[in-house]
């Protein structure tokens, strides 16, 4: 997934636990709270990797998230 926008999304109508299911990878482009602590849980219950800006990602794990992939080469990891 690559942004993925499921809550607060009135256009959104179907099973948002069907629509994660299975996802493997998810890409975050920017940290807007629409992407924010919901994905870590999300990406927690199905092992799912989070790409991300270094910053985000460090974040991200505070948050609960246990596999991040920086996508930029600043900082380290």
């Amino acid at each position: 997934m690559i942004d993925p926008f499921l809550h607060r999304q009135s256009a959104f109508t179907s099973d948002k636990s069907a629509a994660i299911k299975g996802v493997s990878h998810i890409v975050l482009t920017h940290g807007h709270s629409d992407h924010g602590r919901r994905h870590a849980r999300h990406c927690k219950s199905n092992g799912a990797t989070v790409t991300a800006n270094y910053d985000l990602g460090v974040w991200l794990t505070t948050k609960g998230l246990e596999k991040f992939n920086p996508m930029n080469t600043g900082g380290h990891h």
